[in-house]
């Protein structure tokens, strides 16, 4: 697990204390992955992580993950950390689903990534401002 993910995970269990929710690692029926977290208890929601720890600020989503968040039947977001643990956006179901209705977000060109959204800062975020404390992470949820 990436540092910045591992820390920002402790702190979530921190808050998860005072605010009456757990994180746990989510087991899909189809795969495994440490990128999926589930919050049960005062929040129920899954989050799917993708970081960077350093420029340029670019995040790759496969199709099949985003089916897979879909199929869950629950509240989900997609949390893009960069820099730091305090450091990211995060992106609602619907926000997914217009960026790449609206086709902001085009898949990958190369062999290896024709499945993969690519995402940058900018247009393909438009609508998402970057949190930088935990308070403006959970109160996004």
């Amino acid at each position: 697990m990436d540092g910045i993910q591992k820390e920002f995970i402790l702190s979530l269990e921190d808050i998860g204390k005072e605010k009456d929710f757990r994180c746990q690692r989510y087991e899909s029926k189809r795969r495994w992955t440490k990128n999926i977290i589930e919050l049960n208890g005062s929040l129920n929601c899954l989050l799917y992580f993708k970081i960077r720890s350093e420029e340029p600020y670019r995040w790759g989503v496969t199709k099949s993950r985003i089916e897979e968040l879909q199929a869950s039947g629950k509240k989900w977001f997609i949390v893009l950390l960069f820099e730091t643990p305090k450091n990211g956006y995060i992106l609602t179901s619907k926000n997914v689903e217009q960026y790449i209705n609206e086709g902001l977000w085009p898949m990958g060109r190369d062999k290896k990534n024709t499945n993969e959204y690519k995402i940058s800062r900018g247009k393909p975020l438009q609508n998402n401002h970057p949190f930088s404390t935990s308070e403006d992470f959970i109160n996004s949820l």
